[in-house]
């Protein structure tokens, strides 16, 4: 039984989160905005055939279109974090009171539609695709900054740990946040492409954001916990190594085995009674819910 599991509610695959899931399934289905194929460190995993992707229907040749308008989304964005720009649309209030759909109309040149709900979850969603990858990359470029620091600091002044080498922000950044920014509307906007595709290619749902997985639980408070597998360290599970032996747990814990291990990280496995496409339309409509059944991971750090 191949082992795999749609990741919600990302559309961003963090190169840290699929070194751990890796180590546990066979193979991570991606859900993307659009059918343009994600670029970057995650285009090897699609080739080695770890990550699947997903799509709701394509937009052809909308598809420039589209990417256009994203853009003009993150331009508006970057402009108005400066306060000057803020001032300068404060003078005109008539411009405070557009909506985004409004902005956006008058991007495009033509007058305001009615909301196009498949278009506006492709949009919360790319954006915050595109954030979560900015924010990826920018870890990656703090962590050479460190190295830097940490060689630069040896050679003036040697190993001697009394002297005080650079400022704590320097070599000592915050730890990576792991929950979402705008997680409730990333959650509605996954949950409406999901109900555009037509047949989901897994029952198996796997998310590191607790919100999440407290939705899904909600709609059972009876919901059936088979147990908790811990996961090797990030750059073990990257290596593969201990790969065969948690799938084998995990495959042992849907099969009824007992395995409660509480070592971070880990998965946690719970069994719902409910379709897993349902599950997803339910969080927009309790009432989409329908009879089968899913297995829900959360991924816990701590």
């Amino acid at each position: 039984m191949e082992l795999k599991a749609i990741l919600a509610p990302q559309t961003h695959l963090r190169l840290d989160l699929a070194g751990l899931l890796l180590a546990a399934f066979d193979k991570i289905i991606l859900l993307q905005p659009t059918e343009e194929k994600p670029k970057g460190p995650v285009e090897d995993l699609i080739k080695k055939g770890l990550v699947e992707i997903i799509t709701p229907p394509p937009l052809g040749e909308k598809l420039p279109w589209f990417q256009r308008l994203i853009a003009s989304y993150e331009e508006w964005g970057q402009m108005m974090r400066w306060p000057e720009n803020v001032a300068m649309f404060k003078t005109r209030p008539e411009v405070l009171e557009e909506t985004v759909s409004e902005i956006k109309a008058q991007i495009l040149g033509k007058e305001q539609d009615k909301p196009n709900p498949d278009l506006q979850a492709r949009i919360i969603l790319q954006l915050a695709q595109n954030l979560d990858k900015r924010l990826e990359e920018l870890d990656f470029e703090y962590q050479d900054l460190k190295s830097h620091a940490e060689r630069l600091a040896d050679f003036i002044v040697g190993h001697d740990p009394t002297i005080r080498r650079f400022p704590d922000w320097v070599i000592e950044g915050k730890e990576t946040s792991h929950e979402l920014p705008n997680l409730k509307e990333r959650m509605l906007a996954f949950a409406h492409l999901i109900g555009l595709i037509d047949e989901l290619p897994s029952n198996k749902i796997v998310s590191d954001q607790l919100e999440l997985i407290e939705s899904f639980l909600d709609f059972d408070p009876q919901a059936q916990k088979l147990g908790k597998i811990s996961l090797p360290p990030t750059e073990e599970a990257l290596l593969r190594e201990d790969s065969k032996e948690c799938k084998e747990k995990i495959r042992a814990l849907l099969n009824g085995q007992k395995i409660n291990e509480e070592k971070a990280p880990y998965l946690e496995v719970f069994r719902l009674p409910f379709e897993t496409k349902s599950l997803f339309l339910a969080l927009k409509n309790p009432k989409a819910l329908k009879e089968g059944e899913t297995y829900l991971f959360y991924l816990g750090r701590a």
